[in-house]
């Protein structure tokens, strides 16, 4: 069997990267650094990159068809929508 062929993207340096999700829609691939606290979208034909930071860690994400993304982080549910502003959806929850 040969070993996959593995391509670096981005230049980030995160302390746990994860969740890898590429939208098919915006071409771009989604992760998180789920110890910073920090969502991140790479357009790869681009280059262009966007991050966000919401309160850490974050536990999972997923992404809706409007385009936003729904975090789980560990007090709340926070949604940042397309054009990357943060929102939190439910008030702090029992930690």
């Amino acid at each position: 069997m040969s070993a996959p062929d593995i391509t670096r993207v981005g230049d980030t340096v995160d302390r746990l990267g994860e969740g890898p999700v590429w939208d098919h829609e915006t071409q771009c691939l989604f992760w998180v650094d789920s110890l910073a606290g920090i969502l991140r979208r790479l357009h790869p034909a681009s280059g262009a990159r966007h991050d966000v930071t919401v309160p850490a860690p974050i536990g999972s994400f997923t992404l809706t068809t409007r385009g936003d993304a729904i975090l789980c982080v560990l007090t709340a549910i926070v949604d940042v929508d397309a054009v990357w502003h943060v929102k939190e959806v439910e008030p702090r929850l029992a930690a």
